[in-house]
């Protein structure tokens, strides 16, 4: 074929011998060129085209702008900072620390929440001076086989007895119409009246009797101009919790 297209893509030379009167056709395979620098027909093309493989797309910074600037800004987001051995001892240690100042914070609010108007110094010791005048007055133990440390709580949570007492005399010296207020009352005490220990501490105990039973008001007032002359005195009569509920005490 000697095409001009067969010519282009492979050129021939060719070689005559004189002796023989004879000739040989010898061809020479074209060189392997790149994609980019043929055309579309195969052949050699006058102007290569050209491969765009995209432009390198620039760093954008997490929080801040895409102007390809590596300087840590406000909004960039730096990474995390590499601790020495040291810093990590040290973080280690005030991670405990708090852990337990953590523990101690809560085994003090659970002790605060268990903690009872017994454990008070001031109720300790009034509630010791009650069971010593008690015992002196009638030469008997209001509980037996309590060591002195625990007195005040046993004798406070006691199930046995009520136990109450009021004062004669306020910080002011002054009684207030109604007459003495209760300083003292146990647990037993603040069920059966229906008070609570702040509303106990507040309240006279003349209201523990009925105004209107005329008996009852009667009895009481003796009872009283009794214990004026004497250490202790026994007692049976009607009394009314805070809301109005009469019963009997002996």
């Amino acid at each position: 074929d000697t095409s001009p297209r067969f010519r282009t893509m492979f050129p021939m030379t060719t070689t005559t011998t004189t002796s023989s009167s004879s000739f040989s056709l010898s061809c020479r395979a074209p060189r392997r060129r790149h994609p980019c620098r043929h055309g579309h027909d195969g052949n050699l093309s006058s102007r290569p085209s050209t491969t765009t493989y995209g432009k390198k797309k620039k760093k954008v910074h997490e929080g801040g702008d895409d102007s390809g600037d590596d300087s840590s800004g406000p909004g960039a987001v730096s990474a995390q900072k590499k601790l020495t051995p040291k810093e990590r001892r040290a973080l280690a240690k005030q991670q405990k620390a708090e852990e337990q100042q953590a523990r101690l914070d809560a085994i003090e609010a659970a002790a605060e929440a268990r903690k009872k108007p017994c454990d008070d110094v001031n109720v300790v010791m009034w509630t010791l001076s009650l069971a010593t005048s008690f015992q002196k007055a009638t030469d008997r133990q209001l509980l037996r086989g309590v060591p002195v440390t625990e007195a005040a709580r046993a004798l406070y949570e006691t199930q046995d007895f009520v136990l109450l007492s009021h004062s004669l005399t306020t910080p002011d010296e002054d009684l207030p119409p109604e007459g003495p207020v209760f300083n003292y009352g146990n647990e037993l005490g603040q069920e059966l009246f229906q008070y609570s220990w702040d509303e106990l501490m507040t309240t006279s105990s003349s209201k523990t009797v009925k105004t209107d039973n005329d008996e009852a008001m009667e009895a009481r007032k003796e009872l009283m101009q009794r214990m004026e002359s004497e250490d202790y005195a026994e007692f049976d009569g009607v009394r009314v919790d805070k809301e109005g509920n009469e019963f009997l005490i002996e």
